[in-house]
């Protein structure tokens, strides 16, 4: 075996999860106090994710209209339990990828920046670890499907939901706030799944997310955190644990200034305790 193919054999045997950010962020990440923030799905780029929670909200309308008429304004406690469901609380995501291309260089570093490789056992165990009254944390790869699936999926869900509320309606008004919120909370188990599912035509970018599913918004407004007006919150993580406890590698965009890049990268990685060698130019071969 000659030099080029022990390096290929090794590389492919390492296993990152890799996030991509600018040099702005990168401090801030490495550094910071928040690390890492999960983004709100509903002010996400990504069209699937938009559509999805467009598409959901339309779905269970009917169920959440039965529940307002049903508890009227005398028993706020099942409102909280409605809520408590996750049916009409947010999921905030933070996105990973298990194999760098060529393409996402371009798509998310085109002025420059960095990819963050994180040892991907350790950052979830970390994640999932943690007892978290406010979400539920769910972490999988991305289930890439044909657009009309998903428009079936939930197309499916919404005539479900629009069955069992008229069935729950026919039958005796006794035990009807019982059923409605038990519907709502099988509902809410089902379709916080969807989260992770993407359009087919997206697969090359072999996604992995950790999501936050709020359940519970008391403690929501201690977790939020607001940049460009978009709400994120922070993960979290056992006590003492920064981000950067699991950062492994630091690969440098292609584009942008490199040299400031790198050296920007060394800098941070020496603070956390990062080696030099871990820190590697990323390419567009």
């Amino acid at each position: 075996m000659n030099d080029a193919q022990e390096h290929d054999e090794k590389k492919s045997k390492e296993n990152y999860l890799w996030h991509f950010t600018s040099c702005e962020a990168l401090p801030k990440i490495l550094l910071g106090e928040d690390g890492l923030l999960a983004g709100s799905t509903v002010f996400m780029d990504d069209t699937t994710d938009s559509y999805m929670s467009r598409e959901l909200l339309k779905a269970t309308m009917p169920l959440h209209k039965a529940m307002i008429q049903t508890i009227g304004s005398k028993t706020l406690s099942v409102q909280e339990n409605l809520f408590s469901s996750g049916m009409l609380l947010p999921t905030f995501t933070v996105s990973f990828t298990s194999e760098i291309q060529q393409a996402m260089w371009q798509v998310y570093t085109k002025t420059g920046g960095v990819a963050i490789g994180f040892d991907p056992k350790t950052l979830v165990d970390a994640v999932k670890s943690q007892t978290d009254d406010c979400f539920d944390v769910l972490a999988k790869k991305c289930d890439y499907i044909p657009f009309t699936d998903m428009s079936n999926t939930i197309d499916q869900l919404g005539q479900f939901i629009k069955q069992k509320v008229a069935q729950i309606a026919a039958g005796d008004k006794f035990g009807s706030l019982g059923k409605l919120n038990a519907l709502a909370i099988k509902c809410a188990e089902r379709s916080r799944l969807y989260v992770f599912k993407k359009r087919e035509c997206f697969g090359w970018e072999k996604e992995f997310r950790i999501a936050y599913v709020c359940k519970d918004d008391r403690g929501l407004c201690d977790r939020l955190r607001f940049c460009n007006g978009k709400p994120f919150v922070t993960m979290g993580l056992p006590d003492g644990k920064r981000i950067r406890d699991y950062v492994r590698k630091i690969s440098i965009s292609p584009f942008g200034d490199m040299a400031k890049t790198r050296t920007i990268a060394l800098l941070l990685g020496e603070a956390i305790g990062l080696e030099a060698e871990n820190i590697i130019d990323g390419d567009l071969a």
